[in-house]
């Protein structure tokens, strides 16, 4: 199993601008919606380290879409598999996610 770096804290730019008392509210859950946010990047690409399809496959719903490098676009979770079938087989080499930074911005509209 491959060693995972060790990873720095992210910082998330939110930005809040409403007088409502709701929109007060969701704003600031925004915190904690930007640390599900990073957590999801990082169980995402560490599926991928980990060679592991069917955790990948966890995280498309029954309609996602992937569009390939190649331009294809795949639709649905069994035309994605498919895609990434040869990538987890080796055909393409290894791949690796390089985590330099994350940069999460969450902005919410104004609303009066």
């Amino acid at each position: 199993m491959r060693k995972i770096p060790w990873r720095a804290p992210v910082p998330c730019a939110c930005a809040c601008t409403s007088a409502s008392a709701a929109a007060a509210s969701a704003c600031a859950r925004l915190p904690l919606e930007c640390a599900k946010l990073i957590d999801l990047t990082r169980r995402f690409t560490d599926a991928f380290h980990r060679n592991d399809l069917d955790a990948v496959m966890a995280f498309f719903s029954d309609s996602g879409v992937y569009d390939a490098f190649n331009g294809k676009r795949n639709r649905g979770k069994a035309a994605i598999r498919v895609a990434f079938e040869p990538q987890f087989g080796g055909a393409f080499g290894n791949m690796e996610f390089i985590e330099d930074d994350i940069f999460v911005s969450m902005l919410t509209p104004a609303r009066p």
